[in-house]
């Protein structure tokens, strides 16, 4: 199993989106104008937000300001991000947001945030993840993406 180690380890969470993911979700739910947990070589769009220059797409101060965004977050620390995602959805300063998570339904951050995406996407086949731009191997587990939408709703009060 070539790159299964390799992308279990608990220090490899750099894994880069295969194209083919991100053609499927542009095609659904239009183009991605932001990557927000990105570096200069796998980012997946011309906007990105990367620690590289400095910038934590987790601090209060940093907006994902967004139509579509995408987050391929590190696996190992998951939470955080989609704690985030739901935020700005909320707020309305993203539209939509594509978040790439493993599809490993019976823990405990799946079950606390599943209801709050409009859509989950069950992804086959399994994703070879990139490194460098070459595949690196699967992981042992499938993938899903939570997808938030924004919707603006107005009910005025009854008089």
């Amino acid at each position: 199993m070539k790159g299964s180690s390799a992308i279990s380890n608990k220090s490899k969470q750099d894994w880069e989106t295969p194209w083919w993911v991100i053609r499927a979700l542009e095609a659904r739910y239009g183009k991605i104008d932001l990557d927000v947990c990105a570096s200069h070589k796998n980012t997946k769009s011309n906007r990105y937000i990367t620690l590289e220059e400095g910038f934590d797409s987790l601090s209060s101060e940093c907006q994902w300001d967004a139509r579509h965004a995408f987050c391929n977050p590190p696996f190992g620390k998951i939470d955080p991000w989609l704690k985030k995602a739901k935020i700005c959805i909320q707020k309305g300063t993203c539209e939509s947001m594509s978040v790439l998570v493993p599809a490993k339904t019976d823990t405990k951050w799946w079950h606390e945030n599943i209801n709050a995406a409009n859509e989950v996407l069950f992804i086959r086949p399994r994703i070879s993840y990139l490194k460098d731009g070459e595949e690196g191997g699967s992981p042992s587990f499938g993938s899903a993406i939570f997808h938030y939408q924004y919707h603006l709703v107005r009910f005025d009060e009854p008089k």
